[in-house]
Formats: structure tokens, C-alpha cells, sequence
């Protein structure tokens, strides 16, 4: 979808509801605990006050006490899903964490007290009228969104929630349903959890709760409330993830906040795009000095010029990084069989230590039952028909513990063998065939991120520039893919990739320009007429690595 269709239509419910996830998983842990330091304390106080209202003897004096406790806790839940809208607002827009002076607290405590009480009485309404629900849920959402404090006024707060609740109302109601939707799935898995969680408590631990004495407390007023409350703290920060998303593609049709922030993530490859643009304009006798990018003539001239060892020994280094050196593959681990015969050795020992301790100690007991018998029942044990029966249970103990050492011996010997048999057949596995670079039908996902790197070591060595710049670009996308940040498809462009990326992770500007940077270059390298040059391929993995380190 353009960008165009995406300030006058705004974007698809499921587009919408995606990019609010990724939004929300990629936010830093303290702006889900800010959520939760105010959601918590409202939903244990709520679900207290209806298990104490429902079965208390005392209810009724202390009614009034725990309704105005409530009606507390439901304003501080809503003063800090103001925070918590601010600050995923501030990710969208690219800007820094918004500060809370004195002055915006105030604010915002005043906007939220004034008019987030009212949504206890006109959202039952509305969903009783049906209808105007959709917009009522929006405009309760909107105002934990542009109520957070910037607005100077409660009459502002009022008109800017109402202004975004307006816009898109297909766009709104579809969302909606998906949301509910999800939090009925949520609550079915939790209804499901908590009745077999009292069955197992009793099977496996022999644990007997009122649950399990009678199925039918499953189905009082307290657990569906406890249901309730965990479904919403599940699903209720997705919700407010939307209407943020919505507020910020509704706030970008007059301020432009949407195409501010794209500015922002292109600023890192303005100095590139000027470069471009420079060599575009440049005389065409300059041109015709430089050869053109396929001609076979130049190839051995780029080849000489590459240096392979120098190359090779800064790709060495950079990929070499501790950020992302520990995914490389461990081929000296596997050849050296050193750690795991010693191993297996100091196991073997342990077992003889142990057998010769307890053969020790089994002839010491019967030494001191023997010693301890009456002379008489001693000698006869021992002389019955002139046998000595007592030194041949000992002899019969030391060889049984002799035959279960060497048992063991030869079965560690045996694993030992087979594993280092198979090793050796995956050591001399034939490899499947690497990918032809050469052709277009060639995607990431047919190799890891780190095969993709060595095959292109391997081309920069033989001075293959082209080849290894493409499989650099597609070690990227592989990792981009590996972290669920792009889906790779075949039938995606290049620019397809750096839209999903742009729209998926909002969070992490430097990925989005660093991955732009390297879109430009390698279209100018493998669709157009410029040269791959060892700067170029350099400066390339350069951002691949820090496209990694970010994993």
C-alpha cells in the first residue's frame, strides 16, 4: 500500500493492527511496566472489591470506603496509560522520551480525571445502542493519547480525541473486532489453563483446592472476574498500541509527523544519495575514462587491483566482531576430540573410585560382623564342610564389581566410538551445491546469514566484487529475516524489503537507514553501470555488521 493511500485512507486493519504489535514488542521494558504499575494495582483492587461485595458478612460498611478506592485506582490506571501513550508516541514520531515536568503531570491529571470518569457510563450505552460503540471505544482510547499532558486544555484534549475518533471509521471497527476477537482466544486459554491447573496440582503433587473438591467453583462470580482482569491485561496494551498508531496517522495528515520521521531515517544516506547524484551529473568525457561495469576488459584490471589477501583480512576482522563472532561454525571444536576423550576419561575414573569404595566398605562391615560373632558360630561359618564361605562371598564381590567396571568401560568406549564415527561422516558429507549468484531466481532464505558471509569471502578473494557485494545483500536479508523483521518472497523487490522494514521497525532507526544505505548501492552496482569497488564492498559489510549487532 503507498504512502499516498495511507494518509487519505489510512492503512488496512490487519496493516494496522501488525504494525501496533511490532510497536509494542519492540518497546523497552520500562514503558510496558509503566502500563502495568497502573493496570495491576486497578485490576487486583477491582477484582477484591467483587469478591468482598459479593460474600463479605460486612460489606455494606465499608461500601462507600471500597468504591472510592476503586474509583482511585481507576484514575491512576488511566494516568499511566497516558505515559505509556506518550512514550510509544514518541517512538513513532522518532523523537526522544517525552519529559514529565510538574507542569505537563498537572495537566494531564486534570484532562484524564475530567473526562476519562464519563466512559464508565456512555461505553455501556453505546454498546447497548450497538452502534455508536465503535467510535465511543475510540475516542476513550484516543484521549490516553492526546491527553498525556501536551494538550493545554481539557476542551483541546476533548476536541483532538474526537477529531481521530472521526477519521476511518472502517479502519477503526475492523481493528476493533480483531482485538476482540484475539482477546477472546486469550480468555478461552486462560479459562482452559485455570480449571486443569487444580486437576494437576492434585494428580502430581497430591495438592486439594476447592476447585478440585467440586468443578462447580469454576464457574462463580470471582474466577469469571479473575478471567476478566488477566484477559485484560493481556490484550488491553494492543489496544492502546493501535489507537496510538491511529492517532499518529491521523495527527500526520496536518503536521506531516509521518513524513518528518521518514526524513529522519534518510538522513544517514542523504550523503550517499548526494554522491549519487553528483556522479550521474558528471562530463561524459569523465565517463568514457572509466571503463563500463561489464566489460570484460575491466574485470582483470578490478581483479589486480583488489588485493585479495588485504581484503580477506578486513572481512576476517569484521566479521570476526564478539557481537556476532560466536555464530560462526565451530569446525576446530569439531575436529578436536580432546575435551570430550578427557571427559569421558574423568568419568570413567569416577566410577572405578566409586566401585572400589564401596567393595572397601562392604568388607569392612563384614569384617566387623565376623569379628563381633561368638568364637564358635565364627569357626563353624567358616569350617562347614571346610569351606570358607565367608572369604568366598568377598572374592564373588570383588570380581562382580571388577565385571560391572569393565561393563561400563566398554559401553563408554562404544558411545565414545559412535560419536566420533558420526562425526567424522558429517566431516566428510558431501555439501549440497551452492546457489549460482548469477541468477535473479537466487533468495535469501536458500542459505544462513553466515554461509551467505563466507561465500562472499570467498568471491572477494578471487576478486568476484559484483558477486560478493550481492552475497552480502542477501547475508542481510537473511538476518533481517532471522530477527521477523521482513519476510522474504520471491517475487519482493529490493524496495518492497526496505518498505517492510521501515514499516516494522519503527524502534530502531540506524537498521532502517544503514539497510537503505546498502539497498542504493547494490542497485547501482547490480542493476546499473558503476563498479563494485573494494571501498564500496567494505563500507557495505560495515553495515551489514551493524544490521547484526542489533539482533
Amino acid at each position: 500500500m503507498s504512502r499516498a493511500r495511507h494518509r487519505q485512507q489510512g492503512l488496512g486493519a490487519l496493516d494496522l493492527v501488525e504494525e501496533a504489535f511490532c510497536l509494542l514488542r519492540l518497546a523497552p521494558a520500562g514503558v510496558l511496566a509503566a502500563y502495568y504499575a497502573g493496570a495491576v494495582p486497578f485490576a487486583l483492587g477491582l477484582l477484591y472489591f467483587w469478591a468482598d461485595m459479593s460474600g463479605g458478612a460486612f460489606a455494606r460498611r465499608h461500601s462507600a470506603d471500597a468504591a472510592l478506592g476503586v474509583a482511585a485506582l481507576f484514575l491512576w490506571m488511566k494516568y499511566w496509560q497516558a505515559v505509556f501513550a506518550g512514550h510509544l508516541m514518541a517512538r513513532l514520531r522518532g523523537a526522544p522520551a517525552p519529559r514529565w515536568t510538574w507542569r505537563r503531570i498537572a495537566r494531564m491529571v486534570v484532562v484524564q480525571t475530567a473526562l476519562q470518569p464519563t466512559g464508565l457510563f456512555a461505553l455501556p450505552g453505546a454498546a447497548l445502542m450497538t452502534l455508536p460503540f465503535g467510535w465511543a471505544c475510540a475516542f476513550y482510547h484516543n484521549l490516553s493519547v492526546v491527553g498525556d499532558g501536551g494538550s493545554a486544555s481539557v476542551r483541546a484534549a476533548w476536541r483532538g480525541a474526537l477529531r481521530q475518533a472521526r477519521l476511518w471509521p472502517g479502519q477503526n471497527h475492523m481493528a476493533l473486532a480483531i482485538c476482540y476477537l484475539f482477546g477472546f482466544f486469550v480468555l478461552l486459554n486462560l479459562a482452559v489453563a485455570m480449571a486443569v491447573l487444580p486437576a494437576l496440582l492434585k494428580t502430581l503433587l497430591g495438592v486439594e483446592t476447592v476447585f478440585s473438591l467440586s468443578g462447580a467453583h469454576l464457574f462463580n462470580t470471582t474466577f469469571i472476574a479473575a478471567l476478566g482482569g488477566l484477559t485484560f491485561l493481556a490484550v488491553n496494551p494492543l489496544m492502546k498500541a493501535v489507537y496510538v498508531v491511529r492517532c499518529f496517522y491521523g495527527e500526520s495528515l496536518t503536521s506531516g509527523a509521518d513524513l518528518q520521521a521518514q526524513l529522519r531515517l534518510l538522513r544517514p544516506a542523504a550523503g550517499a544519495a548526494l554522491l549519487g547524484c553528483l556522479l550521474a551529473l558528471m562530463p561524459a568525457s569523465l565517463h568514457a575514462q572509466t571503463p563500463p561495469a561489464r566489460s570484460v576488459a575491466a574485470r582483470p584490471a578490478i581483479a589486480g587491483a583488489v588485493r585479495p589477501d588485504a581484503l580477506d583480512r578486513a572481512i576476517g576482522e569484521t566479521i570476526s566482531r564478539p557481537e556476532y563472532a560466536w555464530r560462526l561454525p565451530r569446525q576446530e571444536a569439531d575436529e578436536d576430540k580432546g575435551p570430550v576423550a578427557a571427559f569421558l576419561d574423568s568419568v570413567v575414573r569416577s566410577i572405578g573410585k566409586g566401585l572400589k569404595w564401596i567393595a572397601h566398605w562392604t568388607k569392612t562391615i563384614v569384617d566387623w560382623i565376623l569379628d563381633n560373632q561368638p568364637d564358635s558360630r565364627r569357626d563353624r561359618r567358616r569350617n562347614i564342610s571346610g569351606f570358607d564361605w565367608v572369604g568366598a562371598a568377598q572374592n564373588l564381590t570383588v570380581v562382580l564389581t571388577l565385571v560391572v567396571a569393565c561393563a561400563l568401560g566398554l559401553l563408554f568406549l562404544r558411545v565414545w566410538q559412535q560419536r566420533r564415527r558420526r562425526a567424522e561422516v558429517a566431516a566428510t558429507a558431501i555439501a549440497p551445491p551452492l546457489p549460482d549468484l548469477n541468477d535473479e531466481n537466487v533468495t535469501a532464505d536458500q542459505l544462513p546469514a553466515d554461509e551467505w558471509l563466507e561465500q562472499a569471502r570467498a568471491l572477494m578473494a578471487r576478486g568476484e566484487l559484483r558477486l560478493a557485494l550481492r552475497a552480502l545483500f542477501l547475508a542481510g536479508l537473511a538476518s533481517l529475516a532471522q530477527q521477523e523483521l521482513v519476510a522474504i518472497a520471491r517475487f519482493k523487490s529490493n524496495r518492497d524489503y526496505q518498505r517492510e522494514l521501515d514499516r516494522r521497525a519503527h524502534a530502531r532507526p540506524e537498521t532502517v537507514a544503514v539497510f537503505a544505505e546498502n539497498v542504493a548501492a547494490f542497485d547501482r552496482v547490480w542493476y546499473g553501470a558503476h563498479d563494485a569497488t573494494p571501498d564500496m564492498v567494505d563500507r557495505f559489510a560495515a553495515n551489514l555488521a551493524r544490521i547484526k549487532a542489533h539482533a
